[in-house]
């Protein structure tokens, strides 16, 4: 099976931000972020002024309230903005514009006009399949990314998925 297909900076972006939404390391951060913060700016006030006025501490409380809520809006914004910013620090030739795939029996193989790229099945760590995309751990942290309009169909979506997932066992 053989897909062409063009890959924009939308595309690869997406994939980060997917991949920092799932990934065990990076959740482990947001949730210190999100809840470490606020406890440690308590305990510093707790530090500095016990037993702390009444003022500070319902400052604190409105503090910790925002911080918790929004926190997770911000640190999306931020990540988001630093995926952006790396990923146009290079030209990326290789990886934006016209891609080809193929599931071959053995491998993945991955070709633009700048070179490419092949990976035996063993070493797909995982397939996953998001709403718009298909995206093809060939490691942790690297994927071939699959955008659904690379298919004239929705079929031809799930047939890719089905025989990339049988290619992979």
């Amino acid at each position: 099976m053989t897909l062409q297909y063009e890959i924009t900076l939308d595309d690869l972006v997406a994939f980060n931000l997917y991949h920092f939404d799932h990934s065990r390391a990076v959740l482990r951060n947001r949730w210190l972020s999100r809840y470490v913060v606020p406890v440690m700016l308590g305990l510093l006030i707790a530090v500095i002024d016990f037993p702390p006025p009444l003022i500070l501490i319902l400052s604190w409380i409105l503090f910790t309230g925002l911080w918790i809520a929004t926190w997770p809006w911000i640190e999306r914004r931020i990540t988001r903005k630093h995926v952006t910013r790396f990923l146009l620090e290079g030209q990326n030739k290789a990886m934006v514009g016209k891609h080809a795939l193929k599931l071959l029996p053995n491998s993945i193989v991955e070709t633009t006009e700048y070179g490419e790229t092949t990976v035996g099945w063993a070493a797909v760590e995982k397939i996953i399949r998001a709403d718009d995309v298909i995206y093809v751990y060939g490691s942790a942290v690297t994927a071939f990314v699959v955008p659904r309009r690379a298919f004239q169909t929705e079929e031809a979506f799930d047939e890719f998925f089905q025989t990339a997932e049988k290619l992979k066992r």
